[in-house]
């Protein structure tokens, strides 16, 4: 990850930064970098310890133009060509960083976390925010330890709005990640069984979740999507903050020929909008955007008239017209970046609002992280199945089993261990005009099944 090719900093400040003695010859520096691949001459290099130890790229970052690399102090830098700074952690040294950018910037920031819709979110709000200013967002999913302090180091002097996703997998992992970014709104969207397996209940995912409000700036607002069983909860936990919960079942919306049409109020301003893609479930995360808008003190009709050119994240429900090389036209429906029982439901109700020219099928990976009830939850989903009315149900990964045993003779296509021995059978049953919906938790790899039919078609376009 490279930041600007012009000087951002010079290497004195970011020794100040780390509590480091001072240099007798500074240099300017244009970028962090994380990633030898991706580094361009001026960055400073940090090498991660993880699967793969960083350190083994020290040299190759200085070979690229690495204006110095900041090293553990287990590193023996004695036989490498280029300034070595040794500190004791090189990820905190990466945070202490993000954090000294962050303090740099009178940008208005944003964070959200939640169980479902984080990205698209952060997404939608990146989308309209750059109508009205220098916006930087988090990249991908950098919603982690070390995705975090990356995105805040994008942060320039000129920058006027910020948002930023935050992640978790188990307890105790928001609130710092929180911390780092102190924004000056925090948004929370649904909240759902993402992680149970990990956390143990839905209340406490609401409680971690929940955090992220303890570094909300002095007068911050915190926007909380409503409608499920922790609403008092996050209340509760919001009652010394600013704060709007949001009920969502007031909020006007339907699906036609795959585009959401949304009917609510801003504030004072009545709004009436489209996404241009199928979804009552992505209503809540447009309105929590154009909420914020309104905060910031923006003009929320031209707002929402940039939402209306939002385009989806890869991997979280695009679609795609696709003819295969076999001469078959069916429209993808690719949803397979992640997966829990809520955004499960929510994906294959979506389906129902579609125009039904041919087949409904869904190839489903197994839903992780579930714990003890992971066998319930993916057995539950036979009734949105046959809500749905789907005609063919290809299912991948162990616990995808429960559901495939239950399902309907009927409506069996076939079930695999993995997505690449599920590929063969979900492709040879497709026929013309088919809606094939793909989706799964990311371990699942059911995109394998979507990569294989974009890369085997002869013409394809996403809608």
């Amino acid at each position: 990850m490279n930041i600007d090719s012009k000087p951002k900093w010079q290497l004195s400040e970011l020794f100040a930064a780390l509590g480091l003695p001072p240099l007798a010859n500074d240099a300017p520096v244009s970028g962090v970098s994380i990633d030898t691949r991706t580094l361009k001459p001026g960055d400073i290099y940090i090498p991660m310890v993880g699967e793969r130890d960083g350190h083994a790229f020290v040299e190759n970052a200085f070979s690229k133009g690495a204006v110095a690399a900041i090293v553990s102090t287990t590193f023996d830098a004695s036989s490498v060509n280029g300034l070595c700074i040794a500190v004791p952690d090189t990820l905190i040294a990466l945070q202490k960083l993000g954090v000294y950018n962050r303090s740099l910037t009178q940008a208005k920031i944003i964070a959200v976390t939640g169980s479902v819709g984080k990205t698209t979110t952060k997404e939608m709000l990146g989308h309209i925010l750059k109508n009205f200013g220098k916006t930087v967002i988090s990249k991908a999913s950098y919603n982690n330890c070390w995705g975090v302090p990356l995105s805040l180091l994008d942060l320039t002097l000129d920058t006027e709005f910020g948002v930023f996703e935050v992640g978790m997998n188990n307890p105790g992992e928001i609130e710092p990640l929180a911390d780092m970014i102190t924004p000056d709104i925090a948004i929370i969207t649904k909240i759902v069984e993402a992680h149970i397996g990990h956390m143990g209940s839905i209340e406490a995912i609401a409680v971690e979740k929940s955090t992220i409000l303890s570094a909300l700036k002095a007068n911050g607002y915190a926007l909380i999507h409503g409608g499920t069983a922790s609403d008092q909860l996050l209340k509760d936990h919001a009652k010394n903050h600013n704060h709007m919960l949001f009920d969502m079942e007031s909020i006007k919306a339907n699906v036609i020929n795959g585009t959401t049409h949304i009917d609510t109020k801003i504030g004072d301003t009545a709004v009436l909008y489209t996404l241009p893609f199928s979804g009552i479930h992505h209503v809540g995360n447009s309105v929590l955007s154009l909420e914020t808008c309104h905060r910031l003190g923006l003009d929320v009709a031209k707002a929402a008239k940039a939402m209306e050119t939002f385009t989806l994240p890869a991997g979280r429900g695009v679609t795609h017209a696709l003819t295969l090389s076999n001469n078959i036209s069916i429209t993808l429906i690719d949803d397979a970046y992640n997966s829990n029982p809520a955004s499960m439901r929510a994906g294959l109700l979506s389906l129902k609002a579609l125009k039904k020219a041919g087949r409904r099928i869904a190839v489903l990976g197994e839903m992780r992280e579930l714990g003890t009830e992971s066998a319930t939850y993916h057995r539950d989903l036979l009734d949105s199945i046959i809500e749905t009315e789907i005609d063919l149900v290809f299912c991948c990964g162990e616990s995808m089993r429960h559901l495939y045993d239950v399902l309907p003779e009927s409506i069996r296509g076939a079930y695999a261990n993995t997505s690449d021995e599920l590929i063969p059978y979900a492709t040879a049953a497709l026929k013309t005009n088919d809606i094939v919906f793909v989706k799964g938790s990311k371990g699942s790899k059911v995109s394998h099944v979507v990569n294989y039919l974009i890369n085997n078609n002869v013409m394809s376009h996403a809608q």
